[in-house]
């Protein structure tokens, strides 16, 4: 049974699928199996950040675009590592006389697949109907549900003696379909993909001096971190507006927001305006304002805004002037970013 046939068995018959990635001729297949399932799914469903990536890197250097793209597998794929990490720890603690790493390993790469493919199906459906959350609870209902089965199963087949079988003709075919229709979805996501990037290339460009900052509306925060009215950044024409890209994780965010917040007040008369934009958890960044005091609104940039703004590291500052034209984008430079919308505020 080829690969694509043993991603199928992994989602029509999980208990033939832990039988096959246990054979002990093949220690490590399962591993290789979810690895090029990785990469499939990184490329047909991520092609837009990964161009973002590499237009960075052709721009500024691999510092720079390394960074992007370890944002991107981040993003990807940190879900699915905690839980084969976890589901392989478990298999091993509870397997009996029997355990060993790799096996353990094995089988807890088996069990992921579906959550894995869960998380495919809701990417895609959102690319297509937005986001609810309704539709992100569920699939991780769904695909955690569905995998810790599988997983459960595991802890049974690391009590077993591995030994090498094959799995009879029908299961063999129901898991080919399985497998082939897997194919045939990462497919037509690539081509989607592929398409969306040829229409909109430019988007993925890197913001330099004097760009047109990117026509995105950013969903205010409220206090509850409910998402509310979006805010278009185009409609403050007039200001000099300091975008400050961060997130509730990173220290040097949390240093520099209070400096940022203040200047915004002082200058506040003068025409400058703070767009404090979380990148990572709207309940958490209400509740992280809260707790500091800090006096600020906040907007909520998903994958799509971190693209536009070209982030590679955060906290990430974009400065844009009175006339609407990006004047300076400053990569973990928070300071650099307040000096130049003073200078700013000092022209008119």
């Amino acid at each position: 049974m080829g690969r694509i046939g043993r991603w199928g068995l992994a989602l029509a018959a999980p208990r033939w699928a832990l039988v096959v990635g246990d054979d002990p001729r093949q220690p490590g297949r399962a591993g290789s199996d979810l690895v090029a399932l990785f990469g499939a799914l990184l490329v047909a469903l991520h092609l837009r950040a990964l161009v973002a990536a590499g237009w960075l890197t052709a721009e500024f250097g691999l510092g720079v675009g390394g960074r992007a793209m370890a944002m991107v597998l981040s993003r990807a794929f940190t879900a699915d590592l905690a839980f084969l990490i976890v589901g392989a720890g478990l298999v091993f603690l509870a397997g009996g006389p029997r355990r060993a790493l790799g096996r353990a390993f094995d089988l807890a790469c088996v069990a992921a697949i579906p959550l894995v493919i869960v998380e495919a199906v809701a990417i895609v459906i959102s690319m297509v109907v937005g986001t609810p959350a309704i539709l992100g609870l569920a699939a991780t209902a769904v695909g955690y549900g569905w995998s810790g089965c599988v997983l459960a199963l595991a802890l049974m087949q690391m009590r077993r003696a591995p030994r090498t079988v094959l799995a009879p003709e029908p299961i063999a075919r129901r898991g080919g379909g399985a497998g082939w229709a897997v194919v045939a979805g990462i497919a037509l996501a690539l081509v989607a993909s592929g398409a969306w990037v040829g229409r909109h290339l430019d988007q993925l460009r890197p913001l330099t001096e004097g760009d047109a900052p990117p026509t995105v509306a950013l969903p205010t925060i409220a206090a509850d971190g409910s998402l509310g009215p979006p805010l278009a950044i185009d409609s403050l024409r007039g200001q000099v507006v300091i975008v400050e890209l961060w997130a509730t994780w990173c220290k040097p965010c949390r240093e520099s927001m209070p400096g940022l917040i203040a200047l915004a007040k002082r200058e506040a008369p003068r025409g400058l305006r703070l767009l404090a934009v979380n990148l990572d958890d709207p309940v958490a960044a209400a509740k992280m304002g809260a707790a500091e005091h800090w006096d600020t609104p906040f907007y909520w940039g998903d994958a799509e805004v971190s693209e536009r703004f070209g982030v590679s590291t955060i906290p990430h500052a974009v400065v844009i002037d009175r006339g609407g034209t990006v004047r300076g984008v400053f990569r973990g430079d928070p300071a650099g970013a307040a000096s130049l919308a003073t200078a700013l505020l000092a022209e008119h």
